[in-house]
């Protein structure tokens, strides 16, 4: 994996733990605990547990701790955003941003197939949440959402998706590749091959590779191995040789 995931701690009388920077990456930092003041020149973000800030690249920033904050912050590698100013994420009712995060964190010594999965479920969730006002933008997160709930559905209509976004289908297409650098359908693809991925590694061989298609949103299982091959370099029975073979 090309980011890094990393932990902090900062402590209100200890400012200089995290003084002005910038990177020439993005970087999504998650509220573990605390409260603190996140500073972007003449504006303030005011964050405390189950917030999520995504700092753009080149962006100069500070914290101003109000207790001792923990952080989970993760920077690098980070392609599906194309926000140019910071934004701050409300984590849901159910907790999932501030699980996610917990669970990369915990998990970043492992595989990079998992944790790619992970990185990529944690953007979404992000750009599902954002509370963003440009159509456009609004546009693109109606898309993942639409994908991210449905992928599994074996005849969910990507298409009729992407008519019913309030954008003509080829300018929003070409939208939505520029901010996450694949077009709809390899999006979609690319999420169901990392949930059969995940679903593989977690059930081996107590689970038929055609029920792992068809909970992934194939209902066609040579479409699947051709498409599992493709994105992954292994066919599936590959794949889950692979998987027996790392945890044996």
């Amino acid at each position: 994996m090309d980011y890094k995931i990393s932990a902090a701690k900062h402590n209100k009388e200890r400012i200089d733990l995290s003084p002005y920077h910038l990177h020439e990456y993005y970087e999504i930092i998650c509220f573990v605990s605390g409260e603190c003041n996140m500073l972007f020149g003449n504006q303030k973000i005011r964050a405390k547990k189950g917030d999520i800030v995504v700092v753009p690249p080149k962006m100069l920033h500070g914290a101003e701790p109000k207790s001792e904050v923990h952080t989970i912050f993760m920077s690098g590698g980070i392609n599906c955003f194309s926000f140019d100013a910071p934004v701050l994420i409300k984590d849901n009712e159910r907790g999932e941003g501030l699980f996610l995060a917990r669970t990369l964190y915990d998990n970043r010594l492992t595989s990079d197939e998992y944790l790619n999965s992970l990185h990529r479920t944690l953007c979404e969730f992000i750009l599902k949440n954002a509370n963003l006002q440009d159509g456009k933008s609004l546009a693109i997160n109606k898309i993942i959402s639409e994908i991210s709930t449905n992928f599994s559905e074996c005849n969910f209509d990507l298409n009729s998706v992407l008519i019913n976004c309030d954008y003509a289908k080829d300018y929003i297409r070409t939208q939505f590749k520029k901010v996450t650098g694949k077009t709809p359908v390899e999006f979609l693809t690319e999420v169901r091959i990392d949930h059969a991925k995940q679903l593989i590694d977690i059930y081996k061989d107590a689970l038929p590779l055609y029920e792992v298609a068809i909970l992934s949103g194939f209902s066609d299982y040579l479409y699947f191995s051709r498409r599992f091959k493709k994105f992954t370099g292994l066919s599936p029975q590959g794949y889950k040789k692979k998987a027996l073979n790392y945890h044996t």
